[in-house]
């Protein structure tokens, strides 16, 4: 069952991602969650166990939306190898830093998407996308990051190791 729950949230969240999350959009634009996740597995869990999360994050967020496939897989599994491979250096364990870590996260994930999706002709011009997109998903994930740490740390089972924090 403790290695189920993760799988059970990853899930949960891309259904959520990909249907009700379009009524919390402002101007379009709407929080990842999945991205939330796949960071938070990455700091606990580190670099393997992030990218595998990412990965499975990225397919099921690419079934469900218009852009090529493989572009969000890419993208959240880099995120996720990432995260774990920061994280010794990091104390991320304050709301701040936990927002601050997002930020970059997302920015980067909309700079990996924005030059694979440009390589398709598929996205407007820069400024636009970095003004209206890039800057304001990454600071609304950010704002969302504290709390949903917080619930992924209550329903997933984190249990001390000598050496670091297991999540799964």
């Amino acid at each position: 069952m403790r290695r189920i729950v993760p799988f059970i949230l990853l899930l949960f969240l891309a259904i959520l991602q990909a249907t009700l999350l379009n009524r919390l959009s402002i101007l379009g634009i709407k929080p990842d969650l999945l991205l939330i996740l796949v960071i938070f597995i990455g700091l606990y869990k580190g670099p393997i166990s992030g990218a595998w999360c990412g990965f499975l994050a990225g397919i099921l967020l690419d079934l469900f939306s218009p852009v090529s496939l493989g572009t969000n897989a890419f993208s959240k599994t880099v995120l996720g190898f990432l995260a774990g491979v920061v994280a010794p250096l990091l104390y991320f364990k304050a709301p701040l830093t936990q927002g601050l870590l997002l930020f970059i996260g997302m920015f980067l994930e909309g700079m990996i998407l924005f030059i694979l999706l440009s390589s398709f002709y598929l996205t407007p011009p820069f400024r636009h996308c970095f003004l209206y997109i890039i800057l304001p998903a990454s600071l609304y994930t950010s704002l969302l990051t504290p709390l949903l740490f917080y619930v992924f740390k209550r329903i997933t089972p984190i249990r001390n190791t000598s050496n670091e924090t297991k999540v799964w």
